[in-house]
């Protein structure tokens, strides 16, 4: 019996039929935006192939009625400012309105163009209006709610080649989790599932991968490649039906591409698919090329069940998501193991300064280059629901937060600062306990009976080694750091002693210290450059972290290049350190004394002192003991 055709091949058939368009007068060409007469219908023709250019872009920005353009024209224009000689476009949409909407069409901001007048009650009610004054060869569609870095657009764009016939952008959660990576098809005629939704974004590799389908609104086309879209009130089945249709036509693949920082802030409540939908999922029924076990497997990952709601065909109930587990054998487990780092960073542009991040991302590679699978879990996402279980090894990096642990997995604590907020009861509840204070690790084993080991701080001799000196980072007396909103001693000293101190760091604009800042923020790739262009480094710590003896990462970053460290006295520091460190015992003459003494030496001196560091302070040394542990801990 003949199948009758779903709405993906009928929306691959309009495609490539596409009616005559009205007259289009050809834009300028040139960079910036290409501003062309306003449509006042909506125009079911699609595009007009007639006037593509394969020198402009479109950029089809999507509002949702609710979304504040005021609030949000600025970083839209900067965006598109990015891309060369782009047609931006804006069509409105309110999915919450049925066939009617009491919301005006917002106005349409200085030089973009509205492409009707009307309000459209579905997304792809929206993209339908827009496609007849589309002129650019590339498609850029981009929801205005969407948070994204500027760069993204540029990069999204760039990762439609001609073998690529659509690109989406890996969106993410506030808390730098997976919200899509595209549209899988768990099996034919199911609806779709948003790929890796609640992975961490490395999960997703650098490459990106290979999707069924576009479900968000922030993707890139060919522009002679689309048809008309579907109208659902389900924006993903839209997006989905329509790109993959696109791709059809086009022949090329669909590709979930990480191009940085793209958020999406409202989480939707537990899709449910409409009738129109349902038709569009049916269409779905002989499709061949769903995001199978084969393409999971390659990521190590593989289908162990599907939600699929009450009973029967998963259509017009709740969307399924697969329970993904790994596909590989034990034997292989026992070599390469996935951790998960857990800091007391945040996630997002929020946490990019905190040193808990770049300790744990040197760890991470350190880990990586010993072949096992790393992800780094900031504190928003300590707990991840949907993919904690595949976390062979689950490592808290104890700064700030008492983090929970993962069942089933093998739980580890490293305690790198703020001992004094450990409690005896979260230790006991980790199978494994390492502290960077010798003093503390001793007396808290004494105190509980509980095995915690000395593991110090480290270092990535890689970055942080002797070299030449940056003049335009050249100082005498250098100090890194925030004020922590306290005074800190070292630094204060450093001023009352007189000393020819530069300072980065923020904090400091309504102190004494003021007018020493170089800058607020030092790139954690120019630190090293920092260090080796100081004569000295000053360092200090916390009194609870000096009690316990946990040494600074400050000072096995600063003294792998060769500097000279002049820091406050901790115990242990001259047993680690030795010639690297000089420590005084506090106040501004004794600071003074100490600083006009040190001297850095020449080039075969501070290599030699680096050298020390480099073959015992390693984070590679580092991950070896945890590998070794963890996995007698498994044996």
């Amino acid at each position: 019996m003949a199948r009758t055709r779903g709405p993906a091949r009928v929306a691959a058939g309009v495609a490539r039929r596409l009616l005559a368009g009205r007259d289009v007068s050809p834009p300028d060409a040139g960079h910036g935006p290409v501003v062309l007469g306003i449509a006042t219908e909506i125009d079911q023709r699609g595009v007009d192939h007639a006037a593509l250019r394969a020198d402009v872009t479109t950029v089809l920005v999507l509002a949702d009625v609710r979304t504040s353009l005021a609030d949000r024209a600025a970083a839209l224009d900067a965006a598109a400012a990015s891309v060369d000689a782009a047609q931006v476009l804006l069509a409105t949409y309110d999915v919450h309105a049925g066939p009617a909407t009491a919301h005006p069409v917002p106005r349409v901001p200085q030089g973009w163009q509205g492409v009707d007048e009307r309000v459209h009650a579905t997304v792809g009610g929206a993209v339908a209006a827009a496609l007849p004054a589309v002129v650019g060869a590339r498609l850029l569609v981009v929801d205005a709610a969407l948070d994204a870095e500027p760069e993204a657009w540029g990069r999204l764009l760039d990762a439609l080649t001609p073998d690529t016939a659509v690109v989406q952008a890996v969106v993410r959660t506030r808390d730098d989790l997976v919200a899509s990576a595209g549209a899988g098809l768990i099996r034919p005629g199911w609806p779709t599932w948003p790929v890796l939704e609640g992975f961490p974004v490395e999960d997703v590799g650098e490459a990106g991968t290979v999707v069924f389908a576009a479900d968000e609104p922030v993707l890139a086309v060919h522009t002679s490649a689309v048809g008309i879209p579907p109208r659902t009130i389900d924006a993903q089945v839209t997006l989905a039906a329509w790109t993959r249709a696109a791709a059809d036509v086009h022949g090329g693949a669909v590709r979930a591409v990480p191009v940085g920082r793209v958020y999406r802030d409202a989480r939707e409540t537990p899709r449910r698919l409409d009738t129109d939908a349902e038709t569009v999922v049916r269409g779905w029924d002989d499709r061949a090329d769903a995001w199978t076990p084969t393409t999971l497997a390659a990521r190590g990952l593989a289908i162990a069940r599907v939600d699929a709601g009450p009973a029967g065909r998963p259509v017009a109930l709740r969307v399924p998501v697969p329970w993904l587990v790994r596909a590989v054998h034990a034997t292989d487990r026992a070599v390469r193991l996935r951790w998960s780092l857990k800091i007391a960073a945040h996630a997002g542009p929020r946490g990019d300064d905190w040193g808990d991040l770049f300790f744990a991302q040197d760890l991470a590679a350190a880990l990586r280059r010993a072949g096992q699978e790393v992800v780094v879990d900031a504190r928003d996402r300590h707990v991840r629901p949907r993919s904690e279980h595949l976390d062979d090894v689950s490592l808290v990096l104890r700064g700030l937060d008492d983090t929970p642990v993962v069942p089933g997995a093998v739980n580890v604590l490293w305690v790198i600062s703020h001992p004094d907020l450990v409690t005896d009861p979260e230790l006991a509840r980790f199978d494994l306990r390492f502290a960077a204070g010798a003093r503390w690790a001793d007396a808290t084993a004494a105190r509980t009976g509980l095995p915690v080991r000395t593991l110090l701080q480290a270092t990535d001799p890689a970055r942080f080694a002797p070299g030449p000196s940056d003049p335009e980072l050249a100082s005498d007396v250098l100090f890194v750091g925030k004020t922590r909103d306290t005074v800190r001693p070292v630094v204060a000293d450093a001023v009352a002693a007189g000393l020819d101190l530069t300072v980065w760091g923020s904090g400091w604009d309504a102190t004494p210290v003021a007018p020493l800042v170089r800058g607020a923020f030092l790139p954690n790739d120019r630190l090293p450059d920092a260090y080796r262009s100081a004569r000295v480094v000053l360092n200090d710590h916390w009194p609870d972290m000096a009690d316990g003896g946990f040494l600074s990462n400050r000072l096995f970053d600063a003294a792998a290049t060769g500097a000279i460290v002049v820091s406050d006295d901790v115990p242990g520091i001259r047993e680690v350190a030795g010639p690297s460190v000089v420590v005084t015992a506090g106040g501004p003459d004794d600071l003074r004394r100490v600083v006009a003494a040190a001297q850095p030496g020449d080039e075969m001196i501070r290599s030699a002192r680096a050298a020390v560091f480099a073959e015992h302070h390693s984070f590679d040394r580092r991950a070896a003991v945890l590998i070794e542990e963890v996995l007698r801990v498994r044996s």
